[in-house]
């Protein structure tokens, strides 16, 4: 078995923290939403009081500091990600499922430009399937 290498580390760090912050702060939205906003209707004027200056700045705190890990740390990692392998294929083969989509949808103009794209600028299977798709058209 041989343990990851730097840049494996690396992402592994990166993907998880941003995992975890992610689920930080969908977590809170949800406790703002579904708990916090219903128990503040219920409770009288001075215990109101007390958890607005209590616990709602702790809370509001972490809410705003792990959606902004989550975006800044998905941001490095994707960028991480571009300058580690150049996935500028991953771009092409998402503007071929767009492409897809637009045939789906009835736009066969559309789909052909964006085809017509993918074809001229990717190599390897994805060509293939990008001249495959645009025959079919």
């Amino acid at each position: 078995m041989t343990l990851p290498d730097g840049p494996a580390l690396l992402q592994i760090a990166l993907r998880w923290l941003h995992v975890l912050a992610g689920v930080a702060w969908i977590g809170l939205l949800y406790f703002f939403n579904l708990v916090n906003v219903p128990f503040m209707k219920e409770i009288d004027a001075p215990t109101k009081g007390k958890v607005i200056t209590t616990l709602l700045p702790r809370a509001l705190w972490w809410f705003r500091w792990s959606a902004a890990v989550t975006w800044i740390v998905g941001f490095v990692y994707f960028a991480y990600l571009l300058a580690l392998y150049q996935i500028s294929h991953a771009y092409l083969g998402a503007w071929l499922g767009l492409a897809e989509e637009f045939r789906a949808l009835g736009d066969p103009d559309g789909a052909r430009s964006l085809a017509e794209e993918v074809a001229s600028q990717a190599s390897g299977s994805l060509k293939t399937k990008a001249q495959a798709f645009l025959n079919a058209l």
